[in-house]
């Protein structure tokens, strides 16, 4: 874990693997978590202090007082819904779309890079050339005006989808499903060979970069072959099997 991303991608695993997408609640005995962590290749008291710093779980008196256990903190998916892949799925959708145009010169490039960067990082699909969608209100755009960009070269409207346009065939155009999937194939193929502990870290991380790549739409604007639901499932199975305590 030297680099940010490695740090992330730490967090994002010992956060799934202590129950975060499990619904867990109950206290973990500190022993159980610390061999769980280190099952999945993580450092356990590193782990641990990252856990409780950014709130996934919470440290508590046991039940004889003279130990400590960690419970999963209630609040953790809300506190950090952009990871929450349930909660983005089952979104209720108003039927409406936010579409952002923008129009910036092609010099300094630094502006189009980051504009670039924010439009994926909030998952926006690519409609067409410089128009850019997505399903619910995009994040406060006031951070790309304070770094030097002109809010006149931006434009941001609602719309319902067009008559005779299927809203899946509108979400078809803006994200590529097929690379989508292949993400997920990556992810559901390493789960398949989770008897060993490495290929449970592999799969996870896999899984939070597939996730990266996913706009994670409310479920209706999916097509049916959509493998994110079915990943989720298989990698549930996989770390009630692999994770310690009561489940």
């Amino acid at each position: 874990m030297q680099s940010k991303m490695r740090v992330s991608e730490a967090l994002c695993l010992a956060g799934w693997a202590t129950g975060k997408f499990l619904a867990r609640s109950t206290a973990i005995n500190t022993a159980d978590l610390l061999s769980s962590l280190s099952q999945l290749g993580l450092v356990g008291t590193q782990a641990l202090r990252l856990l409780v710093h950014h709130q996934f779980i919470r440290k508590i008196p046991g039940p004889d007082a003279k130990c400590w256990v960690y419970q999963l903190n209630n609040d953790s998916l809300s506190n950090h819904p952009e990871d929450d892949p349930l909660q983005r799925w089952n979104q209720p959708w108003d039927k409406k779309w936010r579409l952002l145009n923008f129009d910036i010169p092609s010099r300094p490039t630094i502006l189009r890079q980051r504009l670039s960067r924010w439009l994926h990082r909030n998952r926006l699909g690519n409609l067409q050339h410089s128009v850019w969608i997505c399903p619910t209100p995009p994040p406060d755009l006031s951070e790309l005006f304070i770094k030097g960009m002109n809010p006149h070269t931006l434009l941001l409207w609602e719309s319902p989808t067009p008559n005779g346009i299927r809203p899946l065939d509108l979400a078809k155009q803006a994200w590529d499903f097929v690379k989508i999937n292949q993400s997920y194939e990556l992810v559901i193929e390493r789960a398949l060979q989770s008897r060993k502990p490495e290929k449970v870290r592999e799969a996870t991380l896999l899984w939070h970069r597939a996730l990266a790549g996913d706009p994670l739409l409310p479920r209706e604007l999916y097509p049916k072959d959509y493998l994110g639901f079915k990943t989720m499932d298989v990698l549930r199975k996989v770390w009630r099997k692999h994770i310690s305590g009561p489940s």
